[in-house]
């Protein structure tokens, strides 16, 4: 089944983030739609496979520690909490999955944007659904931000306790504070994984 990936600019802007996500989903054989996050939209109108939440720039001024970020996000991503299709959130994406669903974004008080650091899987717990058989990742990070996931999420990856991957413990829902598209061949695979779980929507 030929698969269609719709991602979400959660950017006005230019957003590099993006192009470096649509290569990894092209490489792997997916078409790609990137659509405005900041308009009026419903992915459902272009009968997307799944569904991603892109990141932001590192300097973009978005926090949604703040209430003017919080009720744009809430405007916005209404649509959210009815897809039934697989959704991956990317670090900034990851946040508003986070907010939508009743969690926390909280500001980082003494780890701030890094490169490269290892993020540990917990493995011991069930329902790693795309994480199955991970144990660490050597995850790109570049976020001020961090989630307190909200319930019905479990924790499935951790750096010095703060979250770094979560999943909807009903719906194949993942955030993700680290940037798969730029960690190397493990963040490729959970980018393959993410596109081989089943999706109720079909494209001709």
């Amino acid at each position: 089944m030929e698969k269609l990936a719709v991602i979400v600019n959660t950017h006005p802007g230019r957003n590099r983030a993006i192009q470096y996500t649509e290569q990894v989903l092209n490489s792997l054989g997916h078409k790609t739609i990137i659509l405005q996050g900041h308009d009026y939209i419903d992915p459902l109108d272009h009968d997307p496979t799944h569904v991603f939440l892109s990141a932001v720039p590192t300097n973009a001024q978005y926090s949604l520690t703040e209430k003017r970020a919080k009720d744009f996000v809430s405007q916005r991503y209404g649509w959210l909490k009815n897809l039934e299709i697989p959704v991956m959130g990317i670090c900034y994406g990851h946040q508003i999955i986070a907010h939508m669903y009743g969690g926390e974004v909280k500001e980082m008080k003494n780890e701030k944007i890094a490169l490269q650091r290892k993020i540990r899987v917990n493995s011991e717990q069930d329902n790693l659904g795309i994480f199955d058989g991970i144990e660490t990742i050597e995850g790109f990070v570049a976020h001020n931000d961090y989630v307190r996931p909200p319930a019905g999420f479990s924790t499935i990856a951790t750096r010095k306790r703060i979250c770094y991957a979560m999943k909807h413990s009903e719906k194949d829902i993942y955030g993700l504070q680290f940037h798969p598209e730029l960690s190397g061949e493990v963040g490729k695979e959970l980018v393959k994984r993410f596109m081989e779980l089943p999706t109720t929507n079909t494209t001709e």
